[in-house]
């Protein structure tokens, strides 16, 4: 049995207007005796032109700052084993390791910025509710 080649179909957003256009992989659903299909979006029509703009996943933030909490924790580990280390330098030492993680963000996200035009970040802000305008406001005055 031969895989069928995917067909196109276009759906309109009735809010927003915008019509998308997805691969449609049909198959029969043995359970309902009925044929099923699944979609895979593969952009949006650009209505001045006719075209197919691709749309893209929504970029996951992945932040590693497992070196920063090694080394909270070997500093830790370390001042609790000389019995030297009060509550007040265990929090001073969080807020520290806090401050990295955020100086840590705030580059990271200027990287993944960077190659974006102004609308697209717009668009990032708007739906993160302005956390993401901030952060790249702050990182502008610097």
């Amino acid at each position: 049995m031969s895989k069928k080649k995917p067909s196109i179909v276009h759906q309109l957003n009735k809010k927003t207007g915008a019509i998308y256009v997805y691969e449609n992989y049909p198959y029969w659903d043995k359970q309902k005796k009925q044929g099923r299909s699944k979609r895979k979006c593969i952009g949006k029509i650009d209505p001045l032109t006719g075209e197919i703009v691709p749309t893209r996943k929504k970029e996951k933030v992945k932040i590693d700052v497992s070196d920063i909490l090694k080394h909270l924790e070997e500093k830790i580990t370390e001042g609790l084993q000389n019995k030297d280390f009060s509550l007040t330098d265990i929090s001073l030492l969080m807020s520290s390791a806090v401050e990295d993680i955020k100086k840590k963000m705030t580059s990271d996200i200027e990287e993944i910025v960077k190659g974006r035009t102004e609308d697209e970040t717009a668009k990032s802000c708007e739906n993160c509710g302005g956390a993401l305008k901030k952060t790249i406001k702050k990182t502008k005055l610097k």
